[in-house]
């Protein structure tokens, strides 16, 4: 069955919804982004998470350093990487023997080649390029243009997700997680009713 991540925690709130419905996987943002937390803040909410929700942080061109002490500081289950990180970075990372897992992000246009991507990660997070941001845009791509990418790699697919089209999306790509932010959110901050929402969809088969 499909993953569900809940990307960009950063209130008590939010983590009181996530802890009703329980997904696999909370997001803490640690790179520039309106939902940005520090590591104290971040550390504060993920005590506040049952076990089974397994905590990731979201790196975009952070130092190896900053990456192992919000880890140590925080209890990351994941470690995601945003920005342009490379593969000699990544096994840089697995190295230390500290990471328990690691997603490359990928952002996606029109003119992406799949067979470029590299794949030394242990899953790779699909996300619509922008110029503006490295991640959080709200918009999707073209799903159909990455099916033969996904059949051979472990996919973790965000961008423009949200309880409308999460089934579609999933019957198109067949990812190992989906990813969602803003896709369920009401003026800047997770509603309970679309989080619910998402992750029925997602969980029960129901049909859009």
């Amino acid at each position: 069955m499909t993953a569900v991540k809940i990307c960009g925690i950063k209130t008590p709130e939010e983590v009181s919804i996530l802890n009703r419905y329980t997904p696999d996987y909370a997001g803490f943002i640690f790179s520039r982004s309106k939902r940005i937390v520090s590591i104290k803040k971040a550390s504060f909410l993920i005590g506040l998470l049952p076990k089974e929700v397994k905590r990731v942080g979201v790196f975009v061109n952070e130092t190896e350093e900053t990456i192992l002490n919000t880890q140590w500081e925080c209890g990351l289950d994941v470690i995601q990487l945003s920005g342009d990180e490379d593969e000699s970075f990544i096994n840089k990372l697995k190295k230390t023997g500290y990471i328990k897992e690691i997603w490359k992000s990928v952002r996606v246009s029109g003119s992406t080649d799949y067979s470029d991507i590299n794949n030394n990660a242990d899953a790779i997070l699909l996300d619509t390029y922008s110029k503006s941001a490295y991640g959080g845009t709200g918009e999707t791509f073209d799903w159909n243009g990455a099916k033969s990418f996904a059949e051979n790699h472990r996919i973790i697919l965000a961008g423009g997700l949200n309880p409308d089209n999460v089934k579609e999306a999933i019957k198109t790509l067949n990812p190992y997680c989906v990813d969602v932010s803003s896709g369920v959110e009401v003026n800047g901050y997770k509603d309970e009713n679309l989080v619910k929402e998402f992750i029925k969809r997602v969980k029960s088969g129901v049909n859009v």
